[in-house]
């Protein structure tokens, strides 16, 4: 369509300039259009006419004054309008100069009935303004010309700054507090001024469109930091903005809201864009508060485990972070869990997100309620926190999940495997984890900073306290949903008072804390500076500490559970070990060379207990404890010795104890336990301890032979037991033994008379008759009785023959046995038997049976033994049975005279 030039008259006194005003949004509709951008067309001089050739068919157009560029006139002109020229006369003049002493009226005097009844008309949020306005100066006859077009180019006017009101329109700015005011606003007080260009005013729809460009910079926010966070968010901070009124303000509630022109938008987050979709950007004053109040609305598209949802967010900038509310749209039934993960159930969830200016930096991630297990097969695992974090990123500008998180109280390994594998459970050890904290990573390969600060590592797992036999490993347990678990996991060092030490290669693990100590948890997202604050000042806590084992959990191949570490025991030290572990204990072995017949066999059945078996040949010297002060000797032990060991420990102590086997003399002997010093440096002392217990305890240990006497003094008679006190000594002291017994065992196992008799003497410290009595007991004839006295106590003749005597035995026997052990003759033997008492028949009879002696030797011997002739006579002749003859010959022998002999035989044979 062809356009048509258009003549302006101007009948006025000075220069006018008229500009194309054109509304960006619809530049063609002119009749809706009363003050828009503007673009200068030419000028008309005072007086004259000027053709003006039109920018689009349908134009407004703004007629001012050229030196002032004060609004004089508005006029349109129609697509198809066949106007050809527009007069500014006086009236025109006379009007806009009525319609700018109503609003200095209406500005200066805000409590006039008038003013009151013009700002209720403009707070009636009618979709007819224009006619309101209109209708509303017809009842007022001293500004009845004014209309809503000469308002908004007089209150425009009114608003512009004064150093641009000497400068083209197109050049203006104006009071933002003015422009809200005139259309019935409130501006706060106290509260500075905002500065707008490029303000433009629409009745599109039939309701007020006012928009204007503003620079962000110059906005009071509640301070210079909210100011740069959001400059930070804008490539230019020259925006355009509309303004919307809210006239029923109340807490809470904006009293004028700029909204931001903005056809998209990215929230910058370091080295992310996040695209909000349908931005709404506004900026509130509020007459509340003294400062503007950015807000950002709009929706980001989700897509979590296939389904798609939208997260309608609010955002508001504080000093270093924006604060965002998330509120879900569509379908809010729960989300389906991570693929493939077997009894875990995500009940309900929203989205939490955070933008953080200082440095650039998100969080973004799914938080809400899960339960694990099936409720009809009462697998329903109870939990102390129910919540959990699908941490998201962006994936061709779509939140996508790339690491879940959540966490449970305590599981045992096979109800691992129950609910969160294909593999059925197959734990025969009784592995228990406490305080797991689950994980998944879409990548494992990208890590990613996760709410605790902390980057994520495995695929699909926990990390968790695992409790085996009391002992603590910590560390991540990855899980194959087809295969089972996975994982090396460590505990701190294990020293039961430097008497056990465990160790090995782990490295130390440490969670972050908060200030109370507490583990901070990565089942939320960080959407909070003070969050994020609270992660950035954490602490270090150590869960274990570097040196420890090594616990390695396989269930795709046995062993399942395998420790790698190092034992100290004795004078071995960080001996590397592989032990074994069953639902017995941690087993594993310890070498110590030819100490030892073999390794030790170590098991650990749990935290504070450990057994040990192990052989050795054992070589030495027994020395029998004493008994009643009294040595019972030596004797040489060689052995094979099967030994165990226990220690057990507590917080205040470490206890030690040794037993064992061996065989020896053909009987099983079994000793200890017994408490070992802990202090022992060495299993060669520790074989000693074993060595000087066993000797200790001999009595009872070898009681098949030190328990009996007779096997005692047997050992010692053979030379078995070497070293012991005096057989007799012994017998008696140690073994309680009378006198005849101990002859008894002596003779039983050896020992002749001699021996008995002095042992007997010398543990009983008796005399001749106590020892021929014993000796007699025991079945020793008188002369073996002589002469184990003559041994024991000398040349002690009398005694020996009053003993033997007393004991009874027969006179001959008493007669051959003093003879035989003490050498005597017959004179000997009868001078002995007569202070024994015997009379001289009795000797006669003794000499000659138990000696052997003839009539005249008895003869002989009685005589010098003291008897008289008549006794030697009576005594000779009834002892060989002599007659006369006989008897005066062994008187004659013996040498007695004639005449006592004739008188002896007449005495004995009248």
């Amino acid at each position: 369509m062809s356009l048509n030039a258009i003549s302006f008259i101007n009948d006025l006194d000075y220069d006018l300039v008229v500009y194309d005003s054109s509304i960006p949004d619809d530049p063609t509709d002119a009749e809706n259009n009363y003050l828009g951008l503007l673009t200068s067309l030419g000028t008309v001089t005072a007086k004259s006419s000027s053709s003006i050739m039109p920018l689009q068919p349908g134009s407004a157009f703004v007629i001012e004054s050229l030196s002032a560029y004060k609004p004089v006139k508005r006029c349109t002109v129609g697509p198809i309008s066949r106007i050809t020229s527009f007069t500014v006369n006086q009236t025109d003049e006379d009007t806009m100069t009525t319609t700018l002493k109503f609003i200095d009226f209406t500005l200066n005097n805000p409590n006039d009935a008038m003013t009151q009844a013009f700002k209720a008309m403009l707070q009636q949020n009618t979709d007819n303004l224009l006619g309101s306005m209109n209708a509303f100066f017809q009842q007022y006859p001293d500004y009845s010309v004014c209309t809503f077009p000469t308002y908004m180019m007089a209150l425009v006017y009114t608003a512009q700054h004064p150093e641009t009101k000497a400068k083209p329109s197109a050049e203006a700015t104006y009071s933002l507090s003015t422009l809200v005011k005139g259309l019935g606003g409130t501006w706060p007080d106290g509260m500075p001024d905002i500065t707008v260009s490029n303000f433009t005013c629409s009745t599109q729809n039939s309701l007020l469109d006012v928009k204007a460009t503003i620079d962000i910079s110059t906005l009071p926010f509640e301070s210079d930091a909210i100011r740069d966070n959001v400059k930070s968010m804008f490539s230019s901070t020259t925006v355009k903005a509309e303004f919307m009124f809210n006239y029923a303000v109340s807490l809470g509630i904006f009293g004028t809201r700029l909204k931001l022109d903005l056809d998209n938008f990215s929230i910058p987050a370091g080295s992310t864009n996040i695209k909000v979709n349908s931005p709404s950007l506004t900026i509130d004053v509020n007459p509340l508060f003294k400062f503007v109040v950015f807000t950002l609305r709009g929706a980001i598209p989700f897509n979590i485990f296939s389904k798609a949802f939208n997260a309608n967010l609010s955002m508001t900038v504080d000093n270093e972070e924006a604060a965002v509310g998330v509120t879900l749209d569509g379908d809010h039934s729960s989300l389906p869990a991570p693929p493939g993960l077997k009894g875990l159930f995500f009940d309900d969830f929203g989205v939490g997100m955070g933008v953080f200016f200082k440095p650039p930096a998100f969080a973004l991630g799914v938080q809400g309620k899960f339960h694990i297990g099936d409720p009809s097969g009462g697998n329903i695992i109870g939990l102390n926190d129910d919540t959990f974090v699908l941490v998201c990123k962006f994936v061709e500008e779509v939140p996508a999940p790339v690491y879940a998180s959540f966490y449970v109280p305590q599981l045992d390994a096979n109800k691992v495997m129950e609910l969160f594998t294909n593999k059925a459970p197959n734990f025969d050890v009784p592995v228990q984890f406490s305080d797991l904290a689950f994980k998944w990573s879409a990548n494992p390969m990208e890590p990613i900073v996760l709410p605790d600060g902390s980057l994520s590592d495995m695929g699909y797992g926990f990390s968790a306290t695992a409790k085996l036999f009391n002992f603590g490993f910590y560390g991540d347990v990855e899980i194959d949903l087809n295969n089972g678990l996975t994982a090396d996991i460590e505990a701190s060092p294990v020293n039961w008072n430097d008497v056990f030490k465990l160790s090995g290669d782990g490295k130390g693990v440490t969670v972050k804390v908060d200030a109370n100590g507490n583990p901070i948890r990565n089942n939320q997202v960080a959407t909070s500076k003070a969050m994020q604050a609270a992660i950035d000042n954490a602490a270090t806590k150590p869960i274990t500490t570097p040196g420890g084992p090594v616990l390695m959990i396989n269930t795709f191949s046995s062993p399942i559970l395998h420790l790698n570490a190092k034992a100290s025991l004795f004078d071995l030290v960080d001996y590397a070990i592989e032990a074994d572990i069953n639902k017995d204990g941690i087993h594993f072995l310890l070498d110590y060379g030819a100490v030892l017949k073999e390794k030790m066999a170590v098991t650990l059945s749990d935290f504070h207990n450990l057994a040990a078996s192990f052989a050795y040949y054992v070589d030495t010297t027994i020395n029998i404890p004493v008994v009643n002060g009294v040595r019972l000797g030596s004797f040489h032990l060689a052995a094979d010795t099967e030994a165990h060991l226990a220690i057990t420990t507590n917080t205040s102590d470490v206890v030690m104890s040794v037993g064992g086997s061996f065989n020896f003399e053909g009987v099983q002997r079994n000793f200890g336990d017994f408490g070992a010093d802990v202090h022992i440096k060495a299993v060669s002392d520790l074989i000693g301890a074993a060595v000087s217990y066993i000797e200790s305890e001999a009595t009872t240990l070898f009681s098949d032979f030190l328990g009996d006497a007779q096997k005692w003094a047997e050992k010692v008679k053979n030379g078995f037991i070497t070293g012991a006190d005096a057989v007799g000594s012994v017998l008696k002291n140690a073994f309680g033994k009378q006198s005849q017994e101990i002859a008894a065992i002596m003779k039983n196992v050896g020992y002749d008379a001699n021996a008995i008799g002095s042992e007997i003497k010398n543990a009983f410290s008796c005399g001749v008759k106590d020892v021929s009595w014993a000796l007699q007991q025991v079945g020793y004839d008188a002369t073996a009785v002589a002469n184990s006295v003559k041994n024991s106590f000398g040349d002690v003749v009398n005694d020996t023959t009053n003993a033997l005597k007393d004991l009874g035995y027969a006179a001959d026997k008493v007669a051959a046995g003093i003879q035989n052990a003490f050498g005597m003759n017959d004179n000997q033997v009868a001078a002995a038997m007569k202070q024994a008492g015997y009379g001289a028949y009795d000797i006669a009879m003794a000499i000659k049976n138990g000696i052997g002696s003839g009539i005249d030797e008895v003869a002989a011997a009685l005589d010098q033994a003291g008897f008289g002739i008549v006794e030697v006579a009576s005594a000779i002749k009834d002892a060989f049975g002599a007659g006369l003859s006989a008897v005066e010959s062994a008187l004659s022998a013996a040498g007695y005279g004639f005449l006592e002999i004739a008188k002896a035989i007449k005495n004995l044979f009248s």
